[in-house]
């Protein structure tokens, strides 16, 4: 959420070229887990598919310009793609092309700066 803000320049940018999707994962820092004093949310890990979908609705109060999926219970797509919360990948022809695991590595300017380069090359390359 840190980063929203960035990420939907991103989503009104390219658009017309890219179909961005987010997907809600499990809660990065819930207060009954891993806590950060002065989060703006304060949101228990959800235990049913209800409560994450619930607990996913910030995202779009707080402005989510793109589809929002989340996760199922099993985490399948946590699973399949080592997806931490806030992380950004681009995917291409079924392939990952970029990743950005976050919340370290979650750099939407990096995102943007790879992304010109591909357009330039006219390629998908994967991320070095």
């Amino acid at each position: 959420m840190a980063k929203l803000a960035q990420f939907n320049q991103l989503v009104d940018n390219f658009a017309d070229s890219i179909d961005f999707v987010s997907v809600y994962l499990s809660e990065a820092h819930p207060i009954d887990g891993w806590k950060l004093t002065g989060n703006a949310y304060e949101i228990s890990q959800p235990e049913t598919i209800d409560q994450r979908i619930a607990a996913s609705r910030n995202l779009l109060e707080a402005g989510l310009k793109c589809p929002l999926f989340v996760d199922g219970m099993e985490n399948v797509v946590a699973r399949e793609f080592a997806a931490f919360p806030e992380s950004l990948y681009a995917v291409k022809d079924g392939r990952v092309v970029y990743q950005g695991l976050g919340p370290y590595a979650y750099d939407p300017k990096d995102f943007l700066k790879w992304l010109l380069e591909s357009q330039e090359a006219g390629d998908g390359r994967k991320r070095e």
